[in-house]
């Protein structure tokens, strides 16, 4: 693989196709701040749907709690489905062209025109470059869900619906 080995495009990153991979914020040590928003880094795979259970607790010794992601790719969509959860998430998800439209529990989400406006933004899309790791050169479709309390986000028991429509 030729691959600079410096900037911000350096070294080269190898992910499996399918790949969910949950990320918090960063911090100088566990539990320094709550992980919000949880940044969910997204490669959808064509051939089959993919899934990934995130295992997390609060302090040291407290419960465990699970959260499910899933995601599955269609010729029309993808589909990114979230367990119930009391998290903010940001979604980077790897499609090589812009969406048509974006929901979530089937609420049109906004679309944002830039990335500083995505980056003032408290929800929202937005497809383009500068959100993976501050590349120039990767675009990605970049979601913000933020937490709420409405039965049709965080504050219930069932999963949560990010829908990405061709």
């Amino acid at each position: 693989m030729d691959a600079p080995l410096y900037g911000k495009d350096g070294l080269p990153m190898f992910v499996k196709a399918g790949a969910i991979i949950p990320m918090m914020p960063e911090m100088s040590y566990i539990y320094e701040k709550a992980p919000d928003p949880i940044t969910l880094d997204v490669y959808p795979d064509a051939d089959g749907p993919s899934s990934y259970v995130m295992y997390d607790c609060e302090t040291v010794g407290s419960a465990i709690k699970e959260t499910k992601f899933k995601c599955a790719e269609d010729k029309t969509k993808i589909d990114i489905s979230i367990s119930a959860s009391d998290a903010a998430y940001e979604l980077w998800v790897h499609y090589d062209k812009a969406a048509s439209s974006m929901t979530v529990d089937s609420r049109e989400l906004p679309g944002v025109k830039d990335k500083s406006g995505y980056d003032a933004a408290e929800e929202g899309w937005y497809y383009g470059q500068g959100c993976f790791y501050g590349s120039d050169n990767i675009k990605t479709v970049n979601i913000k869900i933020p937490k709420s309390q409405t039965p049709s986000y965080r504050g219930s028991s069932r999963s949560q619906l990010v829908r990405i429509t061709k």
